[in-house]
């Protein structure tokens, strides 16, 4: 998972400038980085929280391209986490005042991790790590604070993963900053 998630970070560190420098009079493009700090998931029959990042860089006034990485874990005494990596298209919608809704549709990899438990010298792996792909789709609301600042309202999405020969259902739900570059 490491290598997919390095990967993914270089081709967007090199794709980002070389859009940025192919703007030249048209209007430049824009960039995001929303940081969702409070982040639920709801997959299969578990209930989680983390947080989720992603990445956004906007192609034209409606479309952006996107990547999004987040990580939730279970609480209790066998804590179980799921990470997601996942790239796809956002449409923002007109603005409605200082609201901006937008639509999001995602497909990319998860892990599952494994949830070790250590007595003494012992160490019990409870579940294996499994690695797998997932999709989501859903979107949200933007409450424009500053043209460099917005607050995400609410975003929802649907979460589909396949992992483990298994399948799992769920809703993500967050909250959190994003921030703009660029005009």
């Amino acid at each position: 998972m490491k290598k997919v998630f390095l990967t993914a970070l270089i081709a967007l560190a090199t794709v980002i400038p070389a859009y940025a420098q192919t703007a030249g009079s048209e209007e430049p493009y824009r960039f995001e980085l929303g940081f969702n700090p409070i982040s639920y998931l709801h997959q299969g029959d578990k209930d989680m929280w983390g947080g989720d990042l992603s990445i956004t860089m906007r192609r034209s006034e409606h479309v952006s391209y996107l990547a999004d990485i987040s990580v939730h874990q279970t609480r209790g005494l066998n804590p179980f986490t799921t990470s997601t990596y996942r790239f796809g298209l956002r449409y923002y919608m007109p603005a409605r005042g200082k609201f901006t809704p937008f639509a999001e549709i995602l497909a990319g990899g998860a892990n599952l991790s494994a949830v070790t438990r250590t007595v003494g010298n012992t160490t019990t792996t409870l579940t294996p790590s499994h690695n797998g792909i997932s999709f989501a789709g859903g979107g949200g609301v933007d409450y424009f604070i500053k043209p460099w600042l917005s607050w995400r309202v609410a975003q929802v999405d649907y979460s589909l993963i396949r992992a483990g020969g298994d399948t799992s259902n769920g809703v993500r739900i967050h909250t959190g900053a994003a921030f703009h570059f660029g005009h």
